[in-house]
Formats: C-alpha cells, sequence, structure tokens
C-alpha cells in the first residue's frame, strides 16, 4: 500500500506566528508574507556565540557561517527590519544547549573516528528544541512556528500501521511528515529529518508556497 498524503495547512489570519529569523532573505520575507496574512508575527533570533572566546582573526573579511562573534551583524539587521514593520522581536540565548548539544557532540565525535553533521543535531535540539523553550518562558503562546527552510511538511491519509497491515492501539495516528521541497536543488528537508512529529504538529514552511520554485526576487 502506497503512502497517500495531503500538505498541511498554512497559518490563518488573526494566528500567532513565531518566525525563526537569521538575517537573510527566506525568513525576513517569510516574516512579511505572514503579516500580509493578517497574523500576528513575533520575530525570534537564536544566540549562540560564546562572547568568553577569543575572535578568530578574519583578514580576509568574511562573515562566518551560522556560528561566530558577527551574529550580532544579523540581530542588529532583524531588530531593524521588525522595528520598521511593527514586529515583536526577540534573541533567544541557546549558548548553553548549542554548546552541549552541538559542539561538545562535534568534538566527540572526531575523537571517536566518527563524522558528524552539526546541522542534523542542531535542528531537533536547538533551532527546534531549545529556541522554542525559550520562546515558551517568554510566556509567549504561539499557534505556528515558521522558518525559511525549503521543504514540505505532510500529514499521511492512511494510517502508519495500516501500510504495514499491522494493528495498534494508534494506528489511527497520522503523524506530521517532512517531505522534500519542490525544486529538489534548494531542498532541506535532510537536515530536518529528526525532528520530532509533536514539534512538526506547530512547524510550517511557508516559503516554498508562495515561491515553489527559486526565482530571483528583487526588492526595491
Amino acid at each position: 500500500m502506497s503512502i497517500q498524503t495531503k500538505p498541511l495547512t498554512m497559518p490563518e489570519a488573526g494566528k500567532t506566528v513565531v518566525v525563526g529569523m537569521s538575517g537573510g532573505v527566506d525568513s525576513t520575507v517569510v516574516a512579511i508574507l505572514l503579516k500580509e496574512r493578517g497574523c500576528r508575527v513575533v520575530g525570534v533570533t537564536m544566540s549562540s556565540w560564546n562572547r568568553d572566546l577569543p575572535l578568530p582573526k578574519n583578514e580576509a573579511g568574511y562573515r562566518n557561517s551560522c556560528y561566530g562573534p558577527d551574529e550580532k551583524l544579523d540581530i542588529d539587521a532583524c531588530t531593524l527590519f521588525c522595528k520598521e514593520h511593527d514586529i515583536e522581536y526577540h534573541v533567544i540565548d541557546v549558548r548553553e544547549a548549542y554548546q552541549r548539544e552541538v559542539l561538545d557532540y562535534f568534538k566527540s565525535e572526531y575523537r571517536s573516528g566518527r563524522t558528524p553533521n552539526p546541522c542534523i543535531r542542531c535542528n531537533p535540539r536547538v533551532k527546534f528544541g531549545a529556541l522554542l523553550d525559550g520562546v515558551r518562558n517568554l510566556g509567549i503562546d504561539y499557534d505556528y512556528f515558521c522558518t525559511g527552510h525549503y521543504a514540505s511538511l505532510v500529514r499521511p491519509e492512511n494510517s502508519i500501521a495500516s501500510i504495514y497491515n499491522e494493528h495498534t492501539e494508534n494506528e489511527s495516528i497520522h503523524p506530521v511528515m517532512i517531505s522534500c521541497a519542490n525544486d529538489i536543488s534548494k531542498d532541506q528537508a535532510y537536515f530536518l529529518y529528526r525532528i520530532p512529529t509533536e514539534v512538526l504538529e506547530k512547524v510550517r514552511f511557508h516559503l516554498p508556497i508562495f515561491f515553489p520554485y527559486y526565482l530571483p526576487i528583487r526588492f526595491g
């Protein structure tokens, strides 16, 4: 028996949507689209850089990736954007979780002769874990959590148990599942597959709905 799925519904007008913002184009566009949709948008950015570490040399002037001292530039960009668009904004400190779940794990795996993948570890435990814990600790009761990732979320129309001809007490449960983005060249599902379904229930990847295939976006 094949798995028949249907996409999840997108956030409705009036709902509270937390948007994980990185300072990049994708998550910024998501925030704009949701606000135009009539949602109450709350922007959040996770701060992971250990400020006690010495600043690394950067003579070439390159920006760091997702972990580095110049995260302040991203936070400043998000702060300004949210202020200009009347969006509530918070910076969530996830340094302790990032150190434990990503950096310590990374070092331990290398020392054990294995090749770690920090992004696959970070997403379920930090970006969709500690970050959302921080949001709830602020007392923000949200309906959805959206990011700028390129992936799809679907729900099977037939139960997982019935697919394998099994009969369990939970066979009527139809868990949320991650599927590939329409534009496979930008697909990020492989980085997200470990996020548990109970978290995915409130997650939406909003951008591919409006831009199912990547097109250059011109601003100004």
